[in-house]
């Protein structure tokens, strides 16, 4: 708008071909130099160099007509010309705030569209972040699981080392799991006695059956279903009273205490009667026969205590029923057997026999006898 009014002013002074003086009159200053400059800026709009040159003539021609024309004429372009200027300039601000407000608001559009961008592509990644996130919890799920089942079947199938292992792998995934804590507490714990069970077992096949005893007890009183902990305790037990029981047998044999040979005899066969007792065969001979002589040669001997004999007979004949080695003591305990027990038997029922007030039932004690006694000398042409 401002250019349009300076060209027009511009145009407008063109247009005049002549100046503000009327030069058919003459000039005083018509041949001043100031004049030809004055001539020179009017003719090429400089109105402020125009305006300072008439101030200097005025000072020299004051009150010309003609130079206060001039001066009344370029004060009015001057003043034209600032007018223009200052619409010039107030267009240009209201463009410029035209394209500011144009520019805030494309700035805003633009930040309102790169936010919704970038919204989008948030919601957009948030989601994608979201379904990761959830295929990787459920693939951490199914993993735990598996690794849990297989620890309860290594736990239940003894493995407890393993099963404590995947179980700590678990915790350290996840400390909450299923009373996963429990579950590493409890194996722990039967790792120690499973560790105790094993010196237990060292020891016992080592020999040292008091150490094994008292290490498995350690191991029962804690879990009496643990392992075969009872079993192994029951061995030991049995072991250990046997060999107390052998030697207290071979104790009362050196004394001459035949009947306690034969009681710690007949309780070791009462604990295991599949035990080796080979070492005590030769003192159960003798305290059998010795036995056999006591009973059988006691005061007021009665067919219990004759039948208490034969026993004894039986058992030491059955020691060394075919060793060449102890063939003599065999035959001297079959004359023994023969002298103190068979003929007596003999003897009692040729009692039963005699009596005057005989009965059916004495016939048969005596027979019951006499079979005894045959049992015992068969070769006995009387009995």
């Amino acid at each position: 708008m401002a250019d349009e009014l300076n060209k027009d002013i511009e145009a407008e002074g063109n247009e005049n071909l002549g100046t503000p003086i009327d030069e058919t009159r003459p000039l005083p200053y018509a041949k001043d130099p100031l004049y030809k400059d004055l001539l020179k800026y009017y003719q090429n709009a400089d109105w402020d160099a125009g305006l300072d040159v008439l101030n200097s003539m005025l000072k020299e021609y004051p009150d010309d007509p003609g130079l206060l024309e001039f001066e009344h004429e370029i004060q009015m372009r001057v003043s034209m010309q600032r007018i223009g200027q200052e619409t010039d300039r107030e267009e240009r601000k209201q463009t410029f705030r035209t394209l500011g407000i144009r520019a805030l608001i494309g700035l805003a559009v633009l930040a309102i569209i790169i936010f919704a961008v970038r919204w989008g592509i948030n919601l957009y990644d948030s989601r994608v972040e979201q379904a990761r996130i959830a295929r990787t919890e459920e693939a951490l799920a199914q993993s735990l699981a598996r690794k849990f089942e297989n620890a309860e079947q290594f736990r239940k199938g003894g493995r407890i080392a393993e099963a404590l292992a995947l179980y700590k792998e678990i915790q350290e995934v996840d400390p909450n799991y299923d009373d996963v804590a429990e579950k590493i507490s409890n194996a722990e714990d039967m790792l120690a006695l499973d560790e105790i069970y094993q010196q237990g077992v060292d020891a016992y096949e080592l020999g040292d059956l008091e150490t094994a005893q008292d290490t498995l007890q350690k191991v029962l009183d804690v879990d009496p279903l643990y392992k075969d902990v009872a079993i192994l305790l029951t061995e030991i037990n049995n072991t250990i009273s046997i060999e107390k029981l052998k030697n207290q047998a071979k104790v009362a044999y050196d004394n001459n205490n035949w009947l306690g040979v034969v009681s710690a005899y007949n309780e070791i066969q009462r604990i295991d009667n599949t035990v080796d007792v080979s070492d005590l065969e030769v003192a159960l001979f003798f305290s059998y026969k010795n036995l056999l002589v006591e009973t059988a040669q006691g005061g007021n001997v009665s067919v219990e205590d004759l039948e208490k004999a034969e026993n004894y007979y039986r058992l030491a004949l059955a020691i060394f029923p075919q060793n060449p080695e102890y063939a003599d003591e065999i035959a001297e305990l079959k004359q023994v057997a023969i002298s103190l027990v068979a003929n007596k038997y003999y003897n009692y029922a040729r009692e039963q026999i005699e009596q005057e007030d005989y009965s059916i039932q004495s016939m048969e004690e005596a027979l019951r006898l006499l079979n005894k006694a045959s049992n015992i000398s068969s070769d006995s042409t009387a009995i």
